[in-house]
């Protein structure tokens, strides 16, 4: 036992340094100058020092926080080149122990009530960067509790995943997701991100595990715990930068589901955004009036959380758009154009990501153009708001092609073509007769260009079967405008080959899209409007003149394609009724073989859409509103008939005929 020099006079009894921190009890001065007990069992030296002063633990977390502080300014000087990855890990690391006090946050453990954890059956090495020897060894210095790189297994409501599974989903996360919203670092090992978020670690088990073929039967298993998880994050004591990002990827890659009335993309994703504007992410500048404690935000904190914000509205809105409903306004409050900020906002920490800010651009833009067209109503439209929709869509389609050029890269321009392709969906809700050759000749040529940049990245880089949910969007769009043209008098006008061609191959991009083993929505998509390819009834009234007007018009750009699948249930699901055909009296003035415009006119007048009776919102236009009639998933009737079997993620040749 080492024993510095100390006065003659002071106590008889004298713990060592190591008993006096701890508070434990010491007997160095009874086995003296052996080490005392407590330090032999634990393989410590036992140093015996009166200049010896316990340390503070709240004096310890504000040195951490000071040096996390110094260490962001060097790397913000571009001081230590040689070593910046090292100085980002302990920067990161000790903002995460002092991030209760900096910034406000409520430790999260979503979920504590349904999960189970063993943290010490089973571990493995990860393994290590090339400069993990210095990584690990200042990692020891600020973590009480993390001692090495080993991954640990880890139990949610008793379905376990082992360290090896872990690694492996980690991996394939950052390799094949991550780059579609990277929030997240992938250089942080999953034993760290679990004891930052429980529920942050499970979303990103849950989002790779579907590409991870050495276990195909963790999605299954997990999707509905994580669900569970997500939906208990909502909670207010959750509330943090973690539990955002969590709801971020739970969002971006939602679990496929047996009906489409479980989906929780769109009311999951407005809690998220309140949440976010509760945290005051919203206006970054401004975070201190969010929270209880002074908090000391640095310009890259800044950065992130505008960047956070701008996924949070991305999110938000492309929910929004693939069920059809209105966007709340002001979502791009914090994030407006250079022109438009005051003084006070033009600083560098506001600036996001031109990927990000592109995206944003041609987002805002679709998102004006439905509040636009919705206030500008679609339920009846007289001949001059046909003539007005016309010019309010021309020009948000200038809108877009003028922000085209600034795409960054090869995924923006898929936002783009979707975008496009959204605003352009809304003159199928004019009359057929009045709607201009050329506006169906623009919204076709969309339709096969949106369908061939997909078929590009997939084949540059196979990126489909890993793809955020908008893919799924921009597949159903495409298919079913393809859809409606070609089996409509228009497709006189163009080229029915080249027709065919596109929509069987957006029906092969759902396959692709399509999770394996699993009924989600892209496979049964696909198999829906095969049939309605077949069909000889599909928009055609009984006499088999056209039927080209929309029944279904409160769903904003996705109101095509819910009133193509009201087709399909009249046809193949067995729920007649709920729109009546035109009796045979109101057609009498029509005729199928007098060409384009009067069997246009014949459709519109038989229908009556001028003039809608009172009970057209009966129980059965309501039930749309979730995709479900008489509390029943849309498309089960097909399950039942055809089984899981038939909504298989294979490439097999899709059957048609004709």
């Amino acid at each position: 036992m080492d024993q510095s020099a100390t006065p003659t006079t002071g106590r008889n009894k004298k713990a060592c340094t190591e008993c006096r921190q701890q508070k434990a009890r010491c007997d160095a001065h009874l086995v003296s100058p052996r080490p005392c007990s407590r330090c032999q069992k634990m393989n410590v030296q036992c140093v015996i020092s009166d200049p010896f002063k316990r340390q503070n633990k709240r004096q310890r977390l504000s040195e951490l926080e000071r040096e996390a502080t110094l260490l962001r300014q060097e790397l913000n000087n571009g001081q230590n080149h040689g070593q910046t990855s090292e100085s980002a890990q302990l920067a990161n690391t000790a903002e995460i122990r002092t991030n209760s006090v900096s910034n406000g946050e409520v430790s999260t453990n979503a979920g504590s009530s349904t999960q189970t954890v063993s943290s010490t059956i089973q571990v493995r090495s990860r393994p290590q960067s090339p400069h993990s020897p210095l990584h690990d060894s200042r990692r020891e210095n600020i973590r009480e509790d993390q001692t090495s790189d080993l991954t640990v297994m880890r139990t949610l409501d008793g379905v376990q995943v082992d360290a090896d599974t872990i690694d492996g989903i980690f991996q394939t996360y950052f390799q094949r997701y991550n780059h579609f919203m990277p929030i997240l670092d992938p250089l942080e090992t999953p034993n760290w991100y679990y004891k930052l978020s429980p529920f942050l670690f499970w979303a990103i088990i849950g989002v790779a595990c579907r590409a991870y073929t050495a276990e195909r039967t963790l999605l299954d298993s997990l999707a509905p715990k994580i669900t569970n998880l997500a939906l208990t994050s909502l909670n207010p004591k959750h509330t943090s930068l973690r539990t955002i990002k969590g709801l971020l990827l739970v969002l971006n890659w939602p679990f496929p589901t047996g009906s489409l009335s479980q989906d929780i993309p769109f009311p999951l994703s407005g809690g998220m955004l309140h949440m976010a504007m509760q945290m005051g992410l919203h206006v970054p500048l401004s975070s201190q009036e969010f929270s209880r404690v002074k908090i000391s935000l640095t310009e890259d904190d800044i950065n992130k959380r505008s960047e956070l914000w701008a996924n949070c509205v991305l999110v938000y809105q492309r929910a929004c758009n693939c069920i059809g409903l209105a966007h709340l306004g002001l979502l791009d409050l914090g994030l407006l154009d250079a022109s438009q900020k005051t003084e006070r906002d033009q600083t560098p920490s506001l600036r996001i990501s031109p990927s990000l800010r592109f995206q944003l651009k041609i987002h805002g833009i679709v998102t004006r153009c439905c509040t636009v067209v919705q206030e500008h109503g679609l339920r009846t439209l007289s001949a001059e708001q046909e003539r007005s929709l016309d010019i309010i869509l021309r020009v948000f389609e200038a809108q877009l092609a003028d922000a085209e050029a600034g795409f960054v890269t090869d995924i923006d321009l898929f936002y783009f073509y979707t975008c496009r392709l959204t605003v352009q969906m809304f003159y199928f809700f004019k009359n057929p007769a009045s709607l201009h050759v050329e506006a169906v000749i623009r919204l076709y040529t969309s339709a096969c260009q949106l369908v061939d940049y997909m078929e590009k990245l997939d084949q540059d880089r196979q990126i489909l079967a890993t793809s955020p949910f908008y893919f799924n969007y921009a597949m159903i769009l495409a298919s079913h405008a393809t859809l409606r043209i070609m089996k409509s008098s228009f497709a006189q006008y163009l080229d029915p080959v080249g027709g065919k061609s596109t929509f069987f191959r957006a029906l092969d991009l759902g396959k692709r899209l399509a999770t394996e083993n699993c009924r989600d929505l892209a496979s049964r998509n696909t198999l829906t409007l095969t049939q309605l390819w077949n069909s000889k009834k599909a928009f055609k009234r009984p006499n088999g003149t056209e039927y080209l007007s929309l029944r279904i018009r409160s769903r904003l750009a996705m109101s095509p394609v819910y009133d193509t699948a009201w087709w399909w249930r009249e046809e193949f699901g067995g729920q007649m009724g709920a729109y009546l055909p035109p009796t045979d009296e109101t057609r009498q003035s029509s005729d199928g073989n007098q060409g384009v415009n009067a069997a246009m006119v014949s459709n519109h007048e038989s229908l009556g859409f001028g003039m809608q009776e009172p009970d057209f919102l009966d129980d059965n236009f309501l039930a749309e509103f979730g995709w479900t009639y008489g509390g029943s998933d849309p498309f089960s009737p097909l399950m039942q008939e055809y089984g899981p079997e038939s909504f298989s993620a294979s490439n097999d040749q899709i059957p048609y005929t004709g």
